[in-house]
């Protein structure tokens, strides 16, 4: 058994070009290893470089994945020029007076 190598919360956010609260997050939400020490300051918190690193890497359903993204129907040109649409004036209403 090797020994995980801990990464600080900066270095962490560095290794996967993510900020330093999103691993804030991870750890609030269990999603990764990590280990806690109090210090005199507060706590400090190291990440398990592996399971970061694996936790990215993994597959992760993304809707914003290119080859499942549908074509989106155009459904009219815009014309600049054209009339309004219907039930929308040019020029805004007149303010009421009470």
């Amino acid at each position: 058994m090797t020994k995980s190598q801990y990464l600080s919360l900066q270095d962490a956010a560095l290794l996967v070009n993510k900020s330093a609260q999103t691993i804030r997050r991870l750890i609030k939400g269990n999603k990764i290893r990590y280990r806690k020490y109090k210090t005199p300051q507060g706590f400090t918190y190291l990440v398990e470089k592996s399971n970061l690193i694996h936790y990215f890497e993994s597959p992760i359903e993304e809707e914003e994945d290119s080859e499942n993204l549908e074509e989106a129907e155009l459904v009219e040109e815009f014309d600049p020029g054209a009339a309004p649409l219907s039930g929308y004036a040019k020029t805004p209403p007149e303010p009421i007076s009470y």
